[in-house]
């Protein structure tokens, strides 16, 4: 996030780099249209965690189709000395970072609502709610963006940066610390309340390991959520350190600069394939997908699908309401009588 001017050899000496940062941009516009595509064509996979997931691709997929051709043809403008679009690319990637974060943040407080206030979920996260996270996530960024372009055409590129980086701590490396905290209590709580559903007496065996089954899928999604969150850190660390050094008048190499932007670009290229391939339901629907090559069966197919499963969701939707009801009543008996007899 930092600057940088051309010199007229770069267009020579890293060409390589260019043709990384291309291949890496087929397979983020690749990918991450696949997720978005795939959110506007089935509605049955249009949960919070997923509404969440496909603005995540959209913010990746804008460092495909706007950043790696601007930065790339940028330095070719540069080259022939006929426009700086510098100060354009550096707003762009702010952007796109902030929208990550911002998105990530919604993904986080998702979990740890679906975890620790499971009964109260449906009511919490409403599709009213989910809007206006979805929302805020994208005008936050673009509010940040904008105060910082305000501050360097006012105050100069120093001072822009002094205030980014109070941004990124108040945003991203304060909240960072409390994801890792609460996707830690995630897992603790998950297995704690599978333990305990496994060892309530319910009615049938079936509603138990359904029960049993629907917690750890909500540990499955806390893990690939922190996965996500522990992937993007990794990949953008290297980018705010290089931010760090230029603010102490670091010298910093050119090959560690290049290293960075690499590693920010994978960041983009591996979110699709992160919960593409691990999230089961989506995975199920890229599966379908493919298996239909002609445009014609796959709408067919979803035009079926989700006809019969809207057709049986309400009345599924209470009976997995009063089920969870029972059990959690259940669980807070067992525990008080734990205590008394303690």
């Amino acid at each position: 996030m930092n600057n940088t001017t051309t010199s007229k050899g770069d267009i020579i000496l890293y060409w390589e780099i260019w043709s990384v940062y291309i291949i890496l941009g087929v397979f983020i516009i690749l990918g991450n249209s696949l997720i978005c595509t795939m959110f506007v064509i089935w509605k049955s996979i249009r949960s919070p965690t997923n509404t969440f997931l496909a603005m995540l691709a959209s913010a990746d997929l804008l460092i495909g189709l706007v950043f790696i051709p601007l930065y790339i043809g940028g330095h070719f403008l540069e080259y022939y000395n006929t426009v700086n679009v510098t100060e354009h690319i550096d707003s762009v990637l702010k952007f796109v970072f902030f929208a990550s974060v911002f998105n990530l943040h919604a993904v986080t407080l998702d979990r740890y609502i679906a975890v620790f206030y499971a009964l109260r979920y449906n009511a919490l996260m409403t599709g009213r709610t989910v809007t206006f996270i979805a929302v805020a996530a994208w005008l936050l960024p673009a509010l940040i963006t904008g105060i910082l372009l305000i501050i360097k055409s006012t105050a100069g590129y120093e001072n822009s940066n002094f205030v980014l980086f109070g941004m990124e701590a108040i945003f991203v490396i304060i909240p960072g610390f409390l994801m890792a905290y609460v996707y830690l209590s995630i897992f603790n709580a998950a297995k704690k309340q599978i333990k305990q559903v496994a060892s309530l007496e319910v009615r049938t065996v079936t509603q138990q390991k359904e029960k049993v089954r629907k917690r750890k899928a909500e540990q499955k999604a806390a893990q690939i959520c922190a996965l996500l969150v522990t992937v993007f850190f990794i990949c953008w660390i290297p980018t705010l350190v290089e931010q760090i050094l230029s603010m102490a008048k670091v010298e910093i190499m050119q090959l560690y600069t290049d290293i960075a932007i690499i590693l920010m670009i994978a960041n983009s290229a591996v979110n699709p394939f992160l919960y593409g391939l691990t999230k089961p339901d989506i995975r199920s629907k890229l599966m379908i997908m493919f298996r239909y090559r002609r445009g014609r069966d796959l709408v067919d197919t979803v035009g079926r699908n989700e006809r019969s499963s809207f057709s049986t969701y309400g009345a599924s939707r209470k009976q997995q309401t009063k089920v969870e009801s029972i059990n959690m009543n259940s669980i807070s008996k067992q525990e008080n009588g734990d205590a008394r007899e303690s």
